[in-house]
């Protein structure tokens, strides 16, 4: 291709993607220089997790390793960009820094506290995954374990690289991610796997973590059971049922998933096979039109999973702000505050200790959070 064309499109894709888009989110819903509106409860409509909206706080891009975020919105702020990173990397930059902008007030600093791989804690604790939670009951990090297991390194000699290529086919094995599936996960992560180095690590995982796998099949079945039987089944501390057009799931906490209209019905899989799936109606994600939308396995494990953490970081940041904790704002599975930057240090310790605080409905959920404070927000 030609050079000169070749940067031209560069350059139109730099400027039509979403992370310098949020910029104009925010002047968009910012009244005296607070955010609002940004959230809508049960904006997921599968696992009820919060949406964003305008600027997609749940959808924040990653800085790239090289650049300092803070450095780049004092630019910003101090109306010196053009001067300092103008140039080819200028929408790249900025759309790495979104989060940097967004800052505590005059006298307060921000508390960000994450609830640590919840998911992979949720989901050992639904499936009864022996690997999963003996790693966590003994303290170890998750992802130095599993690139153990995968590579081959003793725990102690773990890489900082090795540790984040660990990362994706960790969390997203338990999903049923494929190779070239997992793939793409990992380079939204901006990490660089092969499709071998992929099936490697899944093959490592479904065999540590057996549970796992059978749970996307016992899933199925139950899906099939109460479709055909319309009688409720209860089974992984959920309960399906069939309730009017829906099929409900009914999770530990009593909160419901809902499936419209489903049905037991063959389907054409992704490598041509026709096989037999649950399917509903929903609304797509890719064309936002109603369609039937299908539901295998691994599938159900992250609906039901998602559902669950979004439950506990609700249930945390309720405990918290009835300590008196000034909650401000929320993405994915990390609770932020702002406080007085006095005592940001006791409410760090505060929100901490409410996240990992197992629900009355889990009593026996291993649990683990960490944060940081900071007067600009940032990646944890």
């Amino acid at each position: 291709m030609d050079p000169l064309a070749r940067e031209v499109i560069r350059l139109r894709l730099a400027v039509s993607q979403a992370a310098t888009k949020k910029y104009a989110g925010l002047l968009l819903r910012q009244i005296d220089g607070r955010m609002n509106d940004t959230l809508q409860v049960w904006g997921a409509g599968r696992t009820g997790r919060w949406g964003g909206r305008a600027l997609q706080p749940q959808n924040l891009k990653r800085p790239p390793r090289w650049l300092d975020p803070h450095t780049v919105a004092d630019a910003v702020v101090g109306d010196y960009f053009p001067q300092v990173y103008g140039g080819m990397q200028s929408l790249e930059i900025l759309g790495g820094s979104v989060r940097a902008v967004i800052t505590a007030t005059e006298g307060k600093t921000l508390v960000v506290s994450d609830l640590a791989s919840i998911e992979s804690r949720v989901v050992g604790w639904l499936s009864g995954c022996r690997w999963i939670n003996d790693l966590f009951a003994h303290g170890k990090d998750s992802y130095k374990s599993f690139a153990e297991l995968w590579m081959g390194v003793p725990y102690e000699q773990v890489t900082k690289e090795q540790r984040n290529q660990a990362k994706p086919p960790f969390l997203g094995f338990a999903y049923r991610l494929g190779g070239k599936g997992l793939v793409k996960y990992a380079d939204s992560m901006g990490i660089d796997l092969t499709e071998a180095q992929c099936k490697e690590a899944i093959t490592a995982a479904r065999s540590a973590c057996w549970e796992i796998p059978e749970m996307w099949a016992t899933l199925e079945h139950v899906a099939e059971t109460v479709i055909r039987t319309r009688q409720p089944v209860t089974l992984y501390k959920c309960t399906w049922r069939i309730e009017g057009d829906f099929l409900t799931i009914q999770l530990p906490s009593k909160t419901k998933l809902y499936y419209y209209k489903p049905k037991w019905e063959q389907v054409e899989a992704p490598w041509g096979d026709t096989i037999w799936q649950m399917t509903y109606m929903g609304q797509s994600q890719f064309t936002n039109q109603w369609t039937r939308l299908q539901n295998h396995g691994g599938r159900g494990v992250e609906q039901i999973t998602q559902a669950i953490a979004k439950e506990i970081l609700k249930e945390g940041m309720l405990r918290y702000t009835n300590l008196g904790g000034s909650i401000v704002g929320h993405v994915h599975d990390e609770g932020i505050a702002e406080e007085e930057e006095a005592n940001a240090k006791m409410w760090l310790d505060a929100m901490n200790g409410c996240l990992v605080r197992p629900p009355e409905w889990a009593p026996d959920l291993l649990l683990g959070a960490e944060g940081y404070v900071s007067k600009r927000y940032k990646k944890g």
